[in-house]
């Protein structure tokens, strides 16, 4: 059995093209505005697409091949774009760009949000939402990319505010993305390989940038900044059961990207922590760990501090904390 249905409420050049094989395939398509266009390729069985669009000059793209994939998406304001490709079985994704609500109102508009999901394998989740905070906020040209290959890997993305940019990319099984931006210019890129880690970035600013590199299984990174201007980077490289923990409030503090000068978090080895919490504005910091079971704390308070941490071997501990102006701080430790 395969159901179509479609509605178009427009004054010129609305479109839609669905092309489904097989059997079970279900697929949901209404448009209301000017010059929109809708594309629906459901090839294997039991897919599912349920699409609203409200406004003008609106693009959306899903690809669904394999069973049981599913995509409910929503569009509401101008200049909207997302692509979906899904290849695999129960496989989820859903976009929204502003919000339609159940009954066909909008609630949340956005304008010149892209948005592009590519899924191959199984059990894949992933949603984005690029809309505003209340029904007075409007997020406009917001960016966000999310790509998953392998089996139960879960990536979810909130854009709040205008010209934020999102990348998400995770190859492997069980790992996990959650990134929130409430602000304007902010930047995350999260790249995971392997199995079973999980990274949270949340940002709340402008012009703040992540960059998150996890090669490994069972790691865990949390980053959060509050304030402008603030980086950070974290590179996990070819380690497990490692975590890593940012915590920046203020501006123009630096842990390390690859954009400005600084390591941030960079580790390789099997069980190992660093910590780096920075409050105040333009401190810098960053640790730098190869072995096992090594532990290095950095906490600043105030402004303008420098602390760096190195560590070499295994089971090491360094904890650093300073407080107040233009204080500076070093620690290597090396054993075999």
């Amino acid at each position: 059995m395969k159901k179509t249905i479609f509605a178009a409420l427009a004054v010129c050049a609305v479109s839609a093209m669905m092309a489904q094989t097989s059997q079970g395939n279900d697929s949901e398509v209404s448009q209301t505005g000017d010059f929109n266009n809708a594309s629906v390729e459901q090839t294997g069985t039991i897919n599912s697409n349920e699409l609203k669009t409200i406004g003008d000059s609106n693009t959306s793209t899903v690809t669904s091949l394999g069973r049981n994939n599913n995509n409910k998406n929503s569009q509401a304001g101008d200049g909207n774009n997302f692509d979906v490709f899904q290849d695999g079985s129960n496989q989820t994704s859903r976009i929204n760009q502003g919000q339609v609500n159940s009954t066909g109102t909008v609630s949340r508009t956005g304008n010149d949000n892209e948005a592009d999901v590519s899924q191959l394998g199984n059990g894949n989740v992933s949603v984005i939402n690029q809309l505003g905070a209340t029904g007075q906020d409007i997020s406009d040209d917001n960016e966000a990319r999310v790509s998953q290959n392998g089996d139960d890997n879960d990536s979810n993305v909130r854009q709040d505010g205008d010209f934020n940019f999102t990348n998400v990319s995770q190859v492997g099984d069980l790992n996990g993305t959650d990134v929130f931006q409430d602000g304007d210019m902010n930047r995350a890129i999260s790249r995971i390989n392997r199995d079973g880690n999980m990274v949270a970035i949340d940002q709340v600013g402008f012009d703040n940038n992540v960059v998150s590199e996890v090669f490994g299984n069972n790691n865990n990174v949390l980053i959060s900044q509050t304030g402008d201007d603030n980086s950070a980077l974290s590179d996990i490289n070819g380690g497990d059961d490692n975590d890593v923990d940012f915590v920046q409030v203020g501006d123009r503090n630096n842990a390390g990207d690859d954009f400005l000068p600084g390591d941030g978090v960079y580790i390789e080895g099997n069980g190992n922590t660093a910590s780096i919490s920075q409050n105040g504005d333009d401190n810098t910091a960053w640790t730098r760990t190869f072995g096992n079971g090594n532990t290095s704390t950095i906490m600043q308070t105030m402004n303008n501090n420098t602390a760096s941490a190195i560590q070499n071997g295994d089971d090491n501990v360094s904890n650093i904390s300073q407080t107040g102006n233009m204080n500076m701080a070093t620690v290597v430790q090396t054993n075999n």
